[in-house]
């Protein structure tokens, strides 16, 4: 499925045909502006992109990153009225703004959903979540969450790491070459 065309053009990017980081910053300014509280972000980073791209080529990586925007949205999705909506920030990263979610509770739910189907579309990621607070700044919510993701993508690379047999890490220490040699994907 290619995304759908609700979105006018200048606020697509044309490779994918995906909501884009423009129109994403608009509706996150939209929504801290006139609903302060009132919604919760996420976002992703997909794991394995670039070990995807130098083994199976640029295209299946551009087809993993559609296929994760597809499960995303319909992760998201809550019948015909809109309660959320997935953008694409920048090469293998996403956004989720989800309207209406002003507790940690739901948010965490919310965050399983696309967890397990992720997992079940056999796609790797990384994300955090948070709730916006009333008087934050929509940069502030932004780099918040956004360091929050990036700090649990570290944290899961260095235990999957620590986990792998021996020669495994010592092949990993000295380079990507010898890394795909022993058959392991890179951590980064």
């Amino acid at each position: 499925m290619v995304p759908s065309n609700k979105y006018p053009h200048t606020q697509v990017e044309t490779l994918t045909e995906m909501p884009s980081r423009v129109l994403f910053e608009a509706e996150l300014k939209n929504q801290v502006e006139n609903h302060p509280g009132n919604v919760a972000l996420l976002v992703m980073d997909l794991d394995d992109i670039k070990f995807i791209n130098d083994t199976d080529g640029h295209l299946e990586g551009d087809r993993t990153i559609l296929h994760a925007w597809n499960v995303l949205d319909e992760s998201v999705r809550h019948g015909p009225k809109r309660h959320s909506d997935v953008f694409r920030w920048a090469g293998d990263e996403f956004t989720v703004l989800l309207y209406g979610v002003d507790t940690t509770e739901k948010l965490v739910v919310i965050e399983q959903r696309l967890s397990d189907n992720l997992a079940a579309a056999s796609i790797k990621a990384s994300f955090a979540g948070s709730v916006h607070q009333a008087s934050e700044l929509q940069d502030d919510f932004f780099h918040r969450v956004d360091a929050a993701m990036l700090e649990k993508k570290q944290e899961r690379k260095r235990l999957e790491f620590a986990e792998l047999p021996a020669h495994k890490r010592i092949a990993g220490r000295l380079g990507s070459k010898l890394i795909t040699f022993a058959g392991i994907k890179p951590p980064r």
